[in-house]
């Protein structure tokens, strides 16, 4: 396991819980290249869900979990959770912004990529109803 990693999974776990953090006014840089949320057709009906083979407390509206460079958050999204989501549409970028040295752009004084991958942002970094990840095929409707 990579040490930052989990690290930057904890810490985005924080913030997605962190009532004070206003991400209008402090949002992470490169947040413009994360995709807003892709949520599915009102109509589609939601399915029933199996019993949880873990206990899961009742309070629970959101969490981040990843392995290595790959992050993943649930959160319900509801009206009267909407702050939450917002924090967990940005929390994985803010917790590495915050752990990682910022990038200074064109003044960067040795040559290197940002932290997080533009590339990934775009391709992976919605929240969605359905997402593959890790190679499972996740639909939150249908269970």
């Amino acid at each position: 396991p990579n040490p930052l990693s989990e690290i930057s999974f904890d810490l985005a776990n924080d913030l997605m819980h962190c009532d004070q953090w206003d991400t209008e006014e402090f949002p992470p840089p490169l947040h413009d290249q994360i995709p807003q949320p892709q949520r599915l057709d009102p109509s589609i009906p939601f399915g029933s869900a199996l019993p949880a083979d873990v206990p899961i407390p009742s309070d629970t509206k959101g969490r981040t979990e990843g392995y290595i460079d790959d992050a993943t958050n649930a959160v319900l999204d509801s009206p009267e959770n909407s702050k939450m989501v917002a924090r967990a549409r940005l929390c994985n970028l803010m917790a590495l912004h915050l752990l990682c040295r910022p990038h200074a752009g064109k003044d960067e004084p040795i040559l290197r990529s940002e932290i997080a991958s533009i590339r990934k942002l775009l391709a992976e970094g919605a929240l969605t109803e359905i997402y593959t990840f890790l190679g499972w095929l996740i639909n939150t409707r249908a269970f």
